[in-house]
């Protein structure tokens, strides 16, 4: 996990960054419904294959906001 997003208006988290790809070169967006955290790690309720194909950033790169409609 490298971050995590929240919903301004809430002020909730809904999503972490995870790295991905055999040298962690690029985060992919995951939601954050009906995960559970413990303090070793945080476990999601989406499959792995869904994650890798949800949309990505590079590590040191930022979420554009014509971008933001297919993460949610």
């Amino acid at each position: 996990m490298e971050a995590v997003y929240f919903d301004t208006s809430t002020e909730e988290p809904v999503f972490i960054t995870v790295k991905v790809g055999l040298i962690g070169s690029s985060l992919v967006f995951v939601p954050l419904a009906d995960a559970v955290v413990s303090p070793k790690d945080v476990r999601v309720a989406v499959d792995k294959k869904l994650a890798k194909d949800a949309p990505s950033i590079e590590s040191d790169g930022q979420l554009e906001s014509a971008m933001e409609p297919a993460v949610f």
